[in-house]
C-alpha cells in the first residue's frame, strides 16, 4: 500500500532542451554491467522524447497490473525483457516501445545510451536495465497502449518533470517494512522507484539535476 505527500518551496531548475540532451550524451560514457547469465534478466526501457526542441515531453507508460510482476501498475519507460532472438539491449527497447505503445522509432534517432542500473534491490539475480533515449521529433504522435502491457500512454512535458511543485513522495508497506521514496506526481499517478531512479541519473548526468525537497506541512 503506498500514499503521496507533495513538496513545496524549492526553486524551479532549468528544463532540459534538446541540444542540451545532445551534447550532454554524445560525450557521455556510459557505465555498463557485467552481461547477466540469462538473457531473460537484461531488459532495456527508451526514453523517447517529442515535441519543440526546447520544449520537449517525454512517453510514460501506466503498466497492466499482473502477477508476478515487481512493477506491476506503475508508472514506467516503455521497455521490458530481452527476448533470445534480439541482436542487442537497443533493439529490445525499441521493439518493446512498439509493442506497448505502438511507436515505431527510428534506430537512428538514438541520442545516447544511459548508465545500465543493477535490479538486485528489486529482483534477487544478476538483472540489468539499459536505457536508451530517441528524438521522435516535432510532433507528439499518439500512443496506443496494448493493453496486456501498458494500462495507459502519455506523453509527459519535461517542464512537469523538472517543477518542483510536483515533486512527492511515496510510502511504502513491502513485506512488513514501511519506506519512502521520492517520486513525481501526475495525475492520480507518482512517478518512482526504478523509473525515477533512472531519470534521476539522466537528470545528473545533464548538469541539471531533478528538484529535491521535503514534504509540505
Amino acid at each position: 500500500m503506498a500514499s503521496a505527500h507533495p513538496i513545496g518551496g524549492v526553486p524551479s531548475p532549468r528544463v532540459p532542451t534538446l541540444s542540451q540532451i545532445r551534447e550532454a550524451l554524445a560525450g557521455h560514457e556510459p557505465r555498463l554491467m557485467p552481461e547477466p547469465e540469462n538473457i531473460r534478466n537484461r531488459a532495456s526501457v527508451a526514453m523517447v522524447f517529442a515535441g519543440a526542441p526546447a520544449d520537449l515531453s517525454l512517453c510514460f507508460i501506466l503498466r497492466t497490473e499482473r502477477e508476478g510482476d515487481p512493477w506491476s501498475g506503475h508508472m514506467a519507460l516503455p521497455g521490458g525483457r530481452a527476448d533470445a532472438t534480439d541482436p542487442t539491449p537497443q533493439f529490445t527497447a525499441l521493439r518493446e516501445t512498439s509493442e506497448e505503445v505502438g511507436l515505431q522509432v527510428d534506430p537512428n534517432s538514438l541520442l545516447g545510451t544511459l548508465n545500465q542500473i543493477p535490479l538486485r534491490r528489486i529482483v534477487r539475480n544478476d538483472s540489468v536495465l539499459c536505457p536508451f533515449a530517441f528524438y521522435w521529433g516535432q510532433e507528439l504522435p499518439p500512443l496506443v497502449p496494448e493493453q496486456s502491457e501498458a494500462e495507459e500512454a502519455y506523453w509527459i512535458p519535461l517542464q512537469h518533470l523538472w517543477d518542483p511543485g510536483n515533486l512527492t513522495t511515496l510510502d511504502w508497506n513491502h513485506e512488513g517494512r514501511s519506506m519512502s521514496f521520492p517520486g513525481i506526481a501526475w495525475g492520480q499517478q507518482v512517478i518512482w522507484g526504478l523509473t525515477h531512479r533512472v531519470l534521476t541519473d539522466f537528470a545528473r548526468m545533464l548538469g541539471e539535476p531533478l528538484p529535491a525537497g521535503t514534504p509540505a506541512p
